[in-house]
């Protein structure tokens, strides 16, 4: 008789033990800087009936340890003391349902004279007191010295330019904190759309590329680089029109709470670099040079060979050959069909070059109607060209569009500013 009722002591005593009431709260101390958004999780369990349960929040001052300060209550509406009331009211300081048992307290701009002890209490529901109602963690304010600062510049560029931005990030707390940085793009084409994820480097000192740019930094193309204690240095090469947009830095101070959960205690923003990247198609400079090269393709029909070189006297005083009469009148060895431009850059349709005109006068050869230079015969002092066709201008100094210049014996334009040629080909020369 004595073993049974012992068995059944130990049966009533685990279910009464089973059943008792047990509030947790995140554990502390919480150190968070001045003006960020503080958030403390509250769980009940071992409550007998299944109703929802409510949460009130209070704070004590290191000053007064004994002295309550309600703050907010699920189940009463005017449950905050007039310290807090206003924030209350204006939701500054609100309290939001994760379940049944679980509950969030969120502070959205904490102060610094909210830095205490806080308590998180249940209010009974099972008609007898069995267990804890009531748990409490530690607040600590700190101030926020994190800084994020980079020149604001509106830069403009060409595809395929290199681009660096540099941002500066200080901090001078005095807990063990970790920064993460990184860069962000906000594209012209969508300035109020979600800015894209260039690349950071994370409080565990990892590079992470934003999605779209994986490849570019896996080739080199995209780059961080801390290059001192506080500077971090963006560089995009091979800059692309898609590249364009607002840039800027991004920095958070996160510190490790008590239960090894990481928390960004606060974030910040630099100023922003507008930068706009001129395609090569459309670049005056590129664009001249492409338009020239396919020109000259097209038009590019010259048999100076045919023919040999002749002094003025002689070329005036040819005749033309019977053999082409009928065909088209002698232009300095070409035909009328051949007689076309190498650089047709001024007219659409060719006209004669160093030939005859019907009465036998020299006809002078065309670039242009204002840019008129013998080209394949004579000079004006009567000396041969050398190299070939010459192109350049002795009295305007340029016979190209734009900033470039004829130039012989390379047959293409070049810029005495910038000191650069292209020849026939295409290929960029240093002058």
């Amino acid at each position: 008789m004595d073993i049974k009722w012992l068995v059944l002591a130990c049966a009533l005593y685990v279910g009464t033990t089973s059943a008792q009431r047990l509030v947790t709260v995140q554990p502390g101390p919480l150190v968070r800087t001045e003006g960020s958004h503080v958030t403390v999780w509250c769980n009940v369990s071992g409550y007998r009936e299944g109703v929802e349960q409510d949460f009130e929040w209070s704070m004590y001052l290191h000053t007064a340890p004994d002295r309550e300060i309600r703050m907010v209550s699920t189940a009463q509406q005017n449950y905050a003391y007039a310290v807090y009331a206003q924030r209350v009211n204006n939701k500054e300081i609100y309290v939001e349902r994760l379940g049944r048992d679980s509950a969030l307290l969120h502070i959205t701009k904490v102060q610094a004279s909210d830095q205490g002890v806080f308590e998180c209490y249940t209010p009974n529901t099972d008609g007898q007191y069995l267990g804890s109602y009531s748990a409490r963690t530690n607040l600590t304010v700190i101030p926020d010295t994190l800084s994020v600062t980079s020149v604001a510049q509106s830069l403009s560029t060409v595809e395929g330019d290199t681009l660096q931005l540099s941002c500066e990030v200080t901090h001078k707390t005095t807990q063990h904190t970790h920064l993460a940085v990184g860069w962000y793009l906000r594209p012209a084409e969508e300035p109020s759309g979600t800015p894209r994820d260039l690349v950071t480097l994370s409080r565990e000192f990892v590079l992470r590329p934003g999605g779209s740019y994986r490849q570019r930094l896996a080739s080199g193309d995209l780059r961080l680089d801390k290059t001192s204690a506080s500077t971090y240095r963006l560089t995009i090469y091979k800059l692309q029109p898609a590249d364009q947009g607002q840039f800027y830095c991004e920095a958070s101070e996160w510190i490790q709470d008590p239960d090894r959960s990481w928390y960004a205690m606060t974030r910040k923003q630099s100023d922003k670099t507008t930068v706009k990247v001129q395609p090569t198609e459309s670049h005056p400079l590129f664009g001249v040079r492409r338009s020239y090269e396919a020109r000259r393709v097209r038009r590019g029909r010259c048999e100076l060979g045919r023919t040999g070189r002749r002094s003025r006297n002689q070329g005036s005083s040819r005749q033309p050959s019977p053999t082409h009469q009928q065909e088209a009148e002698p232009t300095g060895g070409l035909d009328k069909q051949e007689a076309e431009l190498p650089l047709g850059l001024g007219k659409q349709e060719a006209e004669p070059t160093g030939g005859l005109d019907d009465q036998g006068a020299e006809l002078p050869g065309v670039l242009d109607k204002q840019k008129a230079e013998p080209t394949g015969g004579l000079d004006e002092k009567g000396a041969e060209p050398t190299g070939g066709l010459n192109m350049w201008n002795e009295d305007e100094g340029r016979s190209c569009p734009g900033d470039l210049e004829m130039s012989s014996p390379y047959w293409g334009c070049r810029n005495d500013a910038a000191r650069t040629m292209w020849n026939s080909n295409g290929t960029l020369l240093a002058l």
